[in-house]
């Protein structure tokens, strides 16, 4: 009875233990969205963008799960991307700049739970153009929701991802 028990057991521990490997085991990403640039509170800016994402995507159990790669935005690419995600599937977006040699923050970048939706809350840039140190506001923030081919789908996509962690969907 005893080894009967045992095997029992035995069978059910390899069985977590391959569903944790399947489960926690990064997967490679590299794709393309086709999305929109806009600015919450005037319907009229609306800007066509495409959004890269090239890296490795690694799900944990117990903790965020965690992107590094890179993203490009438009003609702005971002190297040494480092996500820790959060229970919003969300993480401050940060990269390396090649051409001016340091680390910026460009905004808060939101996931859908199967990584094919994305929505950034993008800092407004200075005068220089540096987004790390502008700003964002629920009232006339810049958004790039992808994908999606209207500012109406994007504005509804960045609702769905954002959900309330920091936008209430009146101020939208």
């Amino acid at each position: 009875m005893k080894r009967k028990y045992r095997k029992i057991i035995l069978a059910c521990l390899i069985i977590v233990i391959g569903f944790y490997f399947f489960y926690t085991f990064p997967r490679k990403y590299n794709i393309t969205f086709h999305g929109i640039k806009y600015r919450l509170g005037d319907i009229s800016y609306k800007e066509d963008i495409v959004v890269r994402i090239k890296g490795w995507y690694t799900k944990k159990i117990f903790l965020g799960n965690q992107f590094k790669g890179e993203i490009c935005l438009g003609d702005e690419k971002l190297l040494n991307v480092n996500l820790e995600l959060n229970e919003y599937n969300s993480d401050i977006l940060m990269g390396y700049k090649e051409d001016i040699g340091e680390f910026r923050m460009y905004g808060k970048i939101y996931f859908s739970n199967t990584f094919d939706k994305i929505a950034i809350l993008l800092f407004e840039p200075d005068d220089k153009g540096d987004y790390s140190k502008g700003h964002w506001n629920c009232k006339n923030g810049l958004m790039i929701s992808a994908p999606a081919k209207s500012r109406e789908e994007a504005l509804n996509l960045s609702k769905e991802l954002i959900r309330d962690e920091i936008i209430k969907y009146g101020d939208l």
